[in-house]
């Protein structure tokens, strides 16, 4: 099924109609996107993708992962099996020529005149008169005759009885209450067994404060709308501008080859290849991030009409049955808010130079298509400033130029400004808040140094004035080494002690632990790259190890370059520099891993750090020096 795009959005998530099959719903599923489709309709593109686990949603392409019990246990949309009922009645009603009477025989030709709403019945005269005035048990039904069509949805809406949600344990029985103790919906009878006093709340009760938590939950995300929607317009004027440049440059190289004729057609060729390539890198990067900006705003907009619809329109068991798709699918879209990067991937910058007289000299190397944000790290041979430090293993930069490192003889924290002068100490030997036991890592978030004790088994949490916030790891750190604070305010600790590397808290709670042996063997520092990887340089196993959020272990590097790799640091390109111990040495790899530079040193190296503006800093242990380049 093709994408249906932007002005499909919303189909599927509170119309009758199945997007898929373009017919009334039958047996409608909802899907965790808030997007609904016909149980068959379901079967049959799962059948299409030749997978049991997963469906892809044909309006807005979000997968799904497939419940245990498959089809079936994806949410019913209640609300829609109604909605679909209705018109389907509506329809038929309103149809020039009514269906056949349901009381008598099928084959009978005499002429329809009502609806019984409670029976889901069409009557003929005789049978509507049997049923409205002879029977007890019919008496009282709801009936609408076809000739009184004025307001019809809003009657069978009224007439048409839909069943209630019943009790899993007692399928007889209604549910009445929420245990609040239990949290889950139960009837009468359970309230007076299984759950005999436990607190309860009246359904309705529940619904009704249901509804205002995912109101105000949802209400925030909207916001984000016109925001994504600036992202998008942009992304496509970036993206034509691209096309603009990338014509205007491949016009202006094969004006400097013709003044070179066939000797330079080779050359010509190459760069047309690059920037051909380039231009299309951009555009595939943009084109990518639009898809995803595009998801996500129909993901909010569908979300949002969603809410109010079935907040507004939904009965009390129809609420219910989409109250956990509903709180599933906000926070799946806040935390994907939370991931997107506010602004573009990629610009128009294509640029391409040529200096003529050089060419007809030495054609072989002319010309370049390049990006003006690549980064040449080759350079790095000689320091552009020395700062002595007292004992120092690791150090971390501070956005206003300031570095931060650790006295691990002393005990205590040194603070430099940019050009090497010492403006700020702080802590002392010992083990209570502000004292440290042979510190090592430092690393700085905002205005937040995180500290992190070889022996202390701790990480401590101070302001930039020396302030003490709080502890982290308190007791269950061994050997700590160096650490790392992600955007979100995750702290990463490597743990050369017990071979692993543990995250937490901003407060210092324990998260999980992300990896350990034998994955990862003597890690010694981390750093986190501007996608949310992190990149641990282990000693033990002479590399540097890289890891998803989740723990997932995603590529190496450096083995054949490395030693006893312990520090490591990422720039905002994902070039990543490696302090090297044993081989006295500073390594520079490129976004893939590949290796690119080295400098060498006369002492052991044993931490590296990056400032915004991409200067890199090195620590010498053994001349107690930090070199910047």
């Amino acid at each position: 099924m093709a994408y249906l795009g932007d002005e499909k959005a919303d189909f599927g998530s509170s119309s009758s109609m199945c997007a898929y099959c373009n017919n009334l719903l039958i047996d409608p599923k909802l899907l965790p996107c808030l997007h609904s489709f016909c149980r068959k309709c379901l079967v049959e593109m799962v059948k299409k993708v030749n997978t049991t686990s997963v469906v892809v949603c044909p309006v807005c392409r979000e997968t799904t992962a497939l419940p245990p019990k498959g089809i079936d246990g994806i949410t019913p949309n209640i609300h829609l099996e109604h909605e679909s009922k209705i018109a389907k009645y509506e329809a038929l009603i309103k149809k020039d020529a009514p269906p056949p009477c349901d009381e008598c025989s099928r084959e009978s030709k005499v002429e329809v005149i009502s609806f019984c709403c409670t029976c889901e019945s069409f009557l003929c005269k005789d049978c509507h008169s049997q049923h409205t005035l002879s029977r007890k048990l019919t008496l009282h039904h709801k009936t609408i005759t076809l000739d009184d069509t004025m307001n019809l949805r809003t009657k069978l809406k009224d007439g048409i009885v839909f069943p209630a949600i019943n009790c899993m344990n007692h399928p007889n029985d209604e549910i009445k209450f929420y245990c609040t103790s239990c949290k889950m919906l139960v009837c009468i009878q359970c309230a007076l067994t299984k759950h005999c006093g436990h607190p309860m709340e009246d359904i309705n009760a529940f619904v009704n404060r249901e509804k205002l938590g995912i109101c105000d939950s949802i209400k925030d995300l909207p916001e984000y709308i016109s925001k994504l929607e600036i992202l998008i317009r942009n992304a496509r004027a970036v993206t034509d501008s691209i096309r603009i440049r990338e014509k205007s440059i491949v016009s202006d190289v094969r004006k400097v080859f013709i003044e070179l004729h066939r000797q330079l057609d080779e050359r010509e060729t190459s760069l047309l290849k690059q920037c051909s390539t380039i231009g299309h890198t951009k555009v595939s990067a943009l084109s990518s991030q639009m898809e995803n900006l595009h998801s996500l705003r129909n993901a909010i907009i569908t979300s949002d009409k969603f809410v109010k619809k079935s907040s507004e329109c939904y009965n009390t068991a129809e609420f219910v049955s989409v109250i956990s798709c509903l709180h599933s699918r906000i926070t799946d879209i806040k935390a994907k808010l939370q991931h997107t990067k506010m602004e573009l991937s990629e610009d128009d910058d294509i640029n391409f130079s040529a200096d003529v007289s050089a060419i007809l000299n030495a054609f072989s190397v002319l010309g370049s298509i390049f990006v003006c944000k690549n980064r040449d790290y080759t350079a790095l041979n000689e320091p552009i400033l020395s700062i002595k430090s007292t004992n120092a293993y690791h150090v971390a930069i501070h956005r206003n130029g300031n570095l931060i490192v650790a006295n691990h003889i002393g005990d205590n924290v040194e603070i430099y400004n940019s050009e090497g002068r010492g403006i700020l100490t702080f802590g002392s030997p010992g083990k209570e808040q502000g004292q440290f036991h042979h510190p090592l890592g430092v690393a700085v978030a905002g205005d937040i140094l995180y500290v992190v004790e070889f022996n202390g088994g701790r990480c401590q949490k101070f302001t930039m004035k020396g302030d003490f916030l709080c502890e982290i790891g308190g007791g269950q750190l061994k050997n700590a080494w160096g650490c790392a604070v992600a955007k979100n305010g995750v702290v990463y600790i490597a743990e050369e002690g017990n071979n692993r590397v543990q995250s937490f808290t901003p407060d210092g709670s324990v998260i999980k632990v992300l990896c350990s042996a034998p994955l990862v063997f003597c890690p010694r520092d981390v750093a986190i790259d501007r996608t949310g990887r992190i990149h641990v340089a282990c000693s033990g196993s002479k590399c540097v190890k890289v890891f998803d959020a989740a723990g997932g272990f995603l590529m190496k590097y450096g083995e054949e370059q490395l030693l006893e790799p312990s520090g490591v640091a990422v720039d905002n390109l994902g070039y990543s520099f490696v302090a090297d111990w044993g081989g006295r040495s500073m390594h520079v790899f490129d976004p893939k891993g590949v290796h690119i530079h080295k400098v060498e040193y006369d002492g052991f190296i044993s931490g590296v750090a990056i400032d915004d503006s991409n200067h890199v800093y090195v620590v010498n242990h053994s001349t107690q020096t930090i070199h910047k380049y």
